[in-house]
């Protein structure tokens, strides 16, 4: 799996920021229990969280809010795997504006951000593809899942990953898979959590050092 530091092209203000956490629910955001596989899917994935939150595909004009997003949680979600020089080089060397803006307009490509009353609060991205080994077009990569620090514990990872599922679905999909560092314990157990089970390992580069990363697949 490539993981995502994307570039700061917007920082909010201080005052901003702090306005928005102070407006945090009281609650986690709760996802929809009811998956509705019809034209108002998202309606009925989002009517049962708390009034504010939101989910919506993303689109190239929102690629100042993903990175924001990226700069945020990225270097936290992978401080087991690179230090912070490392990040930043990974960051200059395959993220770049025009990087970012690509994979947003790209067709295999799918975004899903989560907002609480307009904010960005997090997002994922799908490929569309099936794995490599896999001979039927039957499963689609889940590329990334980051929620800002301030958010996590709030419930925007299950949202986020419950929608990354109901979109797979919706693609003719039978799995979705992801692929984790495995010194990423408590990543692994988020997502073994949530019905992914273990299906092999693989060592690949991940800046400069080598890392041995775990598949993880879920059935839909």
């Amino acid at each position: 799996m490539t993981y995502y530091l994307l570039m700061t092209l917007l920082q909010p203000t201080m005052e901003t920021r702090a306005a928005v956490v102070d407006d945090m629910p009281t609650e986690r955001i709760t996802p929809a229990e009811d998956l509705s596989e019809s034209d108002s899917t998202w309606r009925s994935f989002t009517q049962n969280a708390p009034r504010g939150a939101g989910l919506r595909l993303a689109t190239p004009a929102d690629i100042e809010l993903i990175a924001d997003i990226g700069l945020r949680s990225y270097p936290i979600a992978h401080r087991d795997v690179m230090d912070g020089l490392a990040l930043t080089v990974q960051a200059q060397l395959q993220y770049s504006r025009e990087e970012l803006r690509a994979r947003l307009v790209s067709p295999a490509s799918l975004f899903l951000l989560a907002t609480w009353k307009s904010h960005p609060t997090g997002y994922t991205q799908l490929t569309l593809g099936n794995r490599p080994e896999d001979p039927n077009p039957s499963s689609i990569e889940l590329k990334g899942l980051y929620v800002k620090p301030d958010w996590v514990g709030n419930g925007v990872g299950e949202q986020l990953l419950q929608a990354a599922k109901l979109a797979a679905r919706e693609h003719g999909a039978r799995q979705l898979w992801v692929a984790i560092p495995r010194v990423s314990r408590k990543v692994i157990g988020f997502f073994e959590r949530y019905g992914f089970e273990a299906h092999g390992a693989e060592i690949r580069i991940l800046g400069s050092k080598t890392c041995t990363f775990v598949t993880l697949i879920a059935t839909l």
